[in-house]
């Protein structure tokens, strides 16, 4: 195989990827919404309507990819350690970033745009779950 050949081979690999990761990205968030809206109830018809043999397929086939890019990163690994050290550093900085947004929007806006500290928080939670001891007696 020419270099031109594997440079244009290579071109396309790289758009497929691409193409196939934001699609498995977009899938996720589909698939995590109606596992989340199941557990309220609200839409447990459309989790039951899924085909669970076509799901444990694409887990099989999702598992054996991770299985491959594990032993592909490893080769890379050895043959060019700096470009996967830099190219592991910035997943890594990628993960904390969407996980600190994650918990951004899970804690919420305040309405007096000051946030709670986490032990201000728990005793909002018990002082709304629990009834006021004082008025009780």
């Amino acid at each position: 195989m020419s270099s031109r050949t594997s440079q244009s081979g290579a071109a396309e690999l790289t758009k497929q990827i691409q193409s196939v990761n934001d699609e498995i990205k977009a899938l996720r968030t589909e698939l995590y919404w109606i596992a989340l809206e199941e557990q309220t109830g609200s839409k447990q018809e459309q989790f039951v309507d899924l085909d669970l043999h076509l799901i444990m397929d694409f887990k099989r086939t999702v598992d054996n990819m991770r299985d491959l890019l594990w032993k592909y990163l490893e080769v890379a690994a050895k043959v060019e350690p700096q470009r996967v050290q830099e190219a592991a550093d910035a997943h890594r900085v990628r993960r904390v970033t969407e996980l600190l947004q994650l918990l951004r929007e899970r804690l919420g806006h305040y309405a007096n745009g000051q946030p709670m500290s986490f032990i201000e928080k728990i005793n909002t939670s018990l002082n709304d779950r629990l009834p006021d001891i004082s008025k009780a007696a």
